[in-house]
């Protein structure tokens, strides 16, 4: 019965329905991960497309494990089966997110409404510190990606979430009728 799916169940299922009919949506923030360019709270305006082709530097809401994220994309796979994914990040987070499927991407966030105003998100230094283990870790998961394989790309990205403190993804408030 549709009246039991959950939110994210009825985001999942109305998906492939957005994407086909390039839709467009509107939704809250929650969390604090993509601080200070869309903050706790913030309303996105998101461009839906049947094959998304998000590049480095775009935000994107994409369905990951258990809610939908927005967070700037910072890596596209390049080649064989690692081109079919792209690695995220919030702009104030420490870490990058797992490796997910291109195809689990709604669409691309086109406008941040700020004090009353619909305007295009800023464009922002890729928020991976060159430097020390972040960078160490960036450049392990993208080599392991390009290599076509996922699986071992994921679990390096849990073993990155589970060393985590305090981290917040911005997540969208599912408000659906």
């Amino acid at each position: 019965m549709a009246s039991d799916l959950t939110p994210l169940d009825r985001v999942r299922r109305l998906a492939p329905v957005l994407r086909r009919a390039r839709s467009t949506f509107e939704v809250d923030l929650t969390g604090s991960s993509m601080h200070p360019t869309m903050p706790d709270g913030s309303r996105i305006f998101v461009q839906c497309d049947p094959n998304p082709e998000p590049a480095p530097g775009d935000i994107v809401a994409l369905l990951a494990s258990n809610h939908v994220v927005a967070h700037r994309v910072v890596y596209r796979g390049r080649r064989g089966r690692a081109a079919e994914y792209l690695i995220t990040c919030g702009d104030a987070a420490r870490f990058v997110d797992a490796p997910q499927p291109v195809q689990n991407v709604l669409g691309i966030v086109t406008k941040v409404l700020r004090e009353g105003k619909w305007v295009i998100p800023p464009e922002r230094p890729l928020p991976i510190d060159r430097r020390g283990l972040h960078a160490l870790y960036f450049r392990m998961l993208c080599t392991v990606l390009e290599h076509d394989d996922v699986g071992v790309a994921r679990v390096l990205a849990g073993i990155a979430e589970s060393m985590r403190n305090r981290y917040r993804v911005a997540r969208i408030r599912l408000s659906l009728s």
